[in-house]
């Protein structure tokens, strides 16, 4: 499929490509990294610093639940040690492993996140991409990749990079969009999981696990854990707004409507459902390194 960036609306026309033997979708061509950088601009959403203020309590409470709700689900496997963060974008989660003991430090590609990271939380963050970072000599607890694996240009050699810096029952824990879940079909062109031009790659799900035991990794648990919703709301937009042709004032009347607090109670059941089932637009892997003869 080809399409714009409808995220930023920044300039051109990109295009994803299906290989037929593995299934695997990459962006071909692609921008180079140079180039790349300009769509990710400061208003990118991993870059969102801590919110401040009484006006922004709501905020602050659904961040810090979803926060929680990811750290509760590693601390299900592993309950403390070294944690890795790759693409830690302003390091909230870095912030919140922390403040329950966690050994923590991250890489982040953001010279101005990275930046917030280290002078305002005080976190151990490397500024560079996850190419440049040496793990030599250097082991983990848990690394976690929260929705970044699709940005990177080379993902097959991350996971077996990443899978070597992990101890013996290490947990690897990374979220990707879901190319089997019922929004992709839904929305088509329109899914947020498409994400051009800023996701490289996008793998199905048997690929990914093959790829995973190949490097020594057993995946113990498969479904969201948090981000769907907000996922499905970019879908709905973009459907809205690029096929439907509606007025942009009109979209974001439904989307204030989509995001109140009693649609969300009522959706909630059937949300629920669809991460619990593994259907909903993203996916998140647990994946345990083990000694195997």
């Amino acid at each position: 499929m080809t399409g714009p960036d409808r995220m930023h609306g920044l300039p051109g026309m990109f295009r994803h490509v299906e290989c037929r033997t593995c299934g695997w979708i990459r962006q071909e061509p692609r921008l180079i990294a140079a180039d790349l950088s300009a769509y990710y601009p400061s208003e990118y959403l991993s870059y969102r610093k801590a919110p401040q203020g009484d006006r922004h309590i709501l905020r602050q409470v659904i961040d810090r639940y979803g926060l929680i709700k990811r750290r509760r689900a590693i601390e299900r496997y592993v309950r403390n040690g070294r944690l890795l963060e790759v693409g830690c974008g302003t390091g909230l989660f870095l912030d919140e492993m922390r403040s329950c003991g966690w050994n923590v430090s991250g890489v982040e590609p953001s010279l101005h996140a990275s930046a917030y990271a280290r002078e305002s939380l005080g976190l151990n963050v490397f500024s560079g991409s996850l190419e440049q970072f040496d793990l030599s000599g250097r082991s983990f607890d848990v690394i976690c990749m929260w929705d970044v694996l699709e940005h990177l240009p080379d993902p097959a050699k991350a996971l077996v990079r990443l899978a070597a810096s992990l101890d013996p029952g290490g947990l690897l824990v990374f979220s990707v969009p879901n190319l089997e879940g019922i929004e992709r079909r839904l929305f088509k062109s329109y899914w947020a999981g498409w994400d051009l031009p800023r996701h490289l790659y996008l793998v199905p799900r048997r690929a990914l696990a093959d790829l995973l035991y190949q490097n020594g990794l057993t995946v113990v648990r498969q479904n969201a854990v948090a981000g769907s919703y907000q996922m499905l709301l970019v879908s709905v937009k973009w459907y809205l707004r690029d096929y439907c042709g509606v007025r942009p004032a009109v979209v974001q009347s439904v989307l204030r409507g989509l995001r109140s607090s009693p649609f969300q109670l009522a959706v909630a059941p059937l949300v629920y459902c669809l991460d619990a089932l593994n259907m909903s637009s993203t996916t998140t892997y647990f994946a345990i390194r083990e000694l195997r003869c």
